[in-house]
């Protein structure tokens, strides 16, 4: 299946359908459907499971008069979208974007693993999980009880999540609407799917209830102006354009209800799987999908930008984030905290004495040395695209110390560093502040300076 799912589709020559009969066993068979993204979306899923159970029966009972015929099909639906194009409200819906995403920030500021490259995303990883159930009564008490929806708090949580942590007061995200305004079009196979850009201007002495309002009228205006096509917008903005970024938005938020497409065919045991392979198109595309009961949540990353255990992280934070948002909705969203009990224990435990002498008397190279310990892949320091782990710290400083220690210097010698690099110059001063057991003096010498001591 994940085979089939890599291998591409010729546009000038093939079919943007294919499917493929799989015979594992004398009774068990494996279809395997593949359908080309501009040819389809979410909602054609569905469509096309009832034309199979419609078309099996009819083979079945040797009928076979064909699926009932369509009102309407694509080529009216691209017909419409032209024809809207010279009316009076497209310009109007157009000015409000124009409006709307002026001056938007060129791309997000979430802190990453890795240095953006001017490539085109080739590789995702998906990382999930479920929201804690007692988190998900009160989430849905509090939209019962506030007359917000579901997506509402869910996207406003996360506006804020992004705003928090990247520091920025402005940021953007997509959020998918199905592009089905007309009901003739619930039973057309094809890619409705338009992207709305939703812009959040979010300041620390807010508080949830304000950014609720705020973006709730936010999205209300981008579904009245929801006709105009993301391309379209892009195009009309004209903004700087680079490989490795994503014009507009890099991050994608939505909320599904659960996909339930079992097929039905007579005398059949009949099992809808998911190839399990994942793409990303996007830095960041999140997805919470409402199963009844519970909430799935998917975070679907760039690997070359993020780390799964920076990924676990965020989510961490996001989840803590919204109960904390609905804990008290009017308290400043400043205040509001984006780290657990569990990870405030732990941070206080890195921080505390290990034993009767006053913290002061402490090193803070002594509490870095724990972090390692205990999260020894995270990034910790970085610079021009390179970063180094915690690990890598402290594994070139001792590297460091046992090369000095065998050429013969001792705690009360004095070494001058030859500036090369940032980081470098970084790894030798932690050097000194690590194992240094009097006062240390460094000094920096820049390669090319005319002062520098010969």
């Amino acid at each position: 299946m994940a085979e089939d799912y890599h291998t591409g589709f010729d546009l000038k020559q093939e079919l943007l359908l294919r499917g493929q009969l799989l015979q594992l066993d004398a009774q068990l068979y494996v279809l395997i459907v593949t359908m080309h993204h501009i040819v389809s979306d979410g909602w054609s899923i569905g469509v096309l499971c009832r034309a199979l159970e419609t078309a099996y029966r009819q083979a079945c009972e040797g009928t076979q008069t064909g699926l009932p015929k369509l009102t309407h099909s694509y080529i009216d639906y691209v017909h419409w979208q032209r024809n809207m194009a010279t009316q009076p409200q497209w310009q109007t819906s157009l000015a409000y974007w124009q409006s709307q995403l002026a001056d938007l920030p060129r791309v997000h500021e979430l802190p990453q693993d890795n240095a953006r490259e001017n490539r085109v995303i080739s590789g995702g990883a998906l990382y999930c999980y479920e929201l804690p159930a007692e988190l998900t009564r009160v989430l849905r008490r509090f939209v019962a009880t506030s007359g917000q929806t579901l997506f509402g708090v869910l996207e406003s949580a996360f506006a804020l999540w992004m705003n928090r942590l990247s520091g920025q007061s402005d940021v953007a995200l997509g959020t998918p609407v199905a592009g089905r305004e007309f009901s003739e079009l619930e039973p057309v196979i094809g890619n409705f799917i338009n992207t709305l850009v939703l812009r959040h201007r979010i300041e620390p002495d807010m508080t949830f209830s304000d950014v609720l309002t705020t973006s709730n009228e936010t999205l209300q205006s981008a579904m009245t102006h929801q006709h105009i096509p993301f391309d379209t917008l892009v195009e009309a903005l004209n903004n700087e354009r680079s490989l490795g970024i994503h014009p507009l938005i890099q991050v994608v938020f939505r909320v599904n209800n659960q996909i339930n497409e079992a097929l039905q065919l007579e005398g059949l045991d009949v099992t809808v799987n998911d190839t399990g392979v994942r793409s990303a198109k996007l830095d960041l595309e999140v997805s919470v999908i409402d199963c009844g009961d519970t909430l799935q949540v998917e975070w679907l990353y760039d690997s070359a930008l993020w780390q799964e255990h920076s990924i676990e992280s965020f989510a961490r934070q996001y989840t803590q984030l919204l109960s904390a948002c609905l804990e008290t909705p009017q308290r400043r969203v400043s205040e509001l905290s984006l780290i657990d009990s569990e990870q405030l224990t732990q941070i206080l435990a890195y921080s505390a004495p290990q034993n009767e002498q006053d913290s002061s008397d402490i090193g803070w190279h002594h509490h870095f040395s724990a972090i390692a310990e205990i999260q020894p892949h995270s990034i910790a320091l970085r610079c021009n695209g390179e970063s180094y782990s915690y690990l890598e710290v402290e594994q070139r400083a001792n590297q460091l110390a046992h090369c000095l220690l065998e050429m013969g210097f001792d705690e009360q010698s004095r070494i001058a560093l030859l500036l090369r690099q940032a980081l470098p110059w970084l790894l030798r001063c932690w050097l000194f502040l690590k194992h240094a057991t009097s006062m240390c003096l460094c000094i920096t010498i820049h390669q090319r300076s005319p002062y520098r001591i010969s």
